[in-house]
């Protein structure tokens, strides 16, 4: 695969409301405006996470089905075994179990196979 990068996009969480999918906890939400994306397909590679509250469960939603899990603490980097395959219209939300301490602060970094979608999409976001 000829892989380019689209570059990284970073949230830091916010605690989730009576309606989300984790009310009173932190939550990373990358929405269709935050991740940006240019093409109709792409990748998430990896993800780096600031501030992990310890011994606290990440659960990794695409929409709202849920996607991977993982327990992380601190500072950690997390390459998922299988990445994790976006369209243009997938928001990502990383819900904690825990929304006490700092809030965590996650970077996704993307990128493209232009052997499988030749050109990116124009106008809009």
């Amino acid at each position: 695969m000829s892989y380019l990068p689209l570059g990284s996009k970073v949230t830091t969480a916010a605690l989730g409301g009576a309606q989300s999918l984790s009310p009173g906890n932190w939550i990373n939400s990358f929405d269709i405006a935050t991740l940006g994306a240019k093409v109709s397909n792409y990748e998430c590679f990896h993800i780096a996470v600031t501030a992990a509250p310890a011994g606290k469960t990440l659960i990794v939603y695409i929409n709202n089905r849920i996607w991977d899990s993982v327990l992380l603490a601190g500072n950690a980097g997390w390459d998922p075994a299988q990445p994790m395959l976006l369209t243009s219209s997938d928001e990502v939300f990383f819900v904690w179990n825990t929304g006490s301490g700092s809030p965590p602060v996650i970077t996704m970094w993307l990128r493209w196979d232009p052997a499988v979608q030749p050109a990116p999409i124009t106008g809009g976001s």
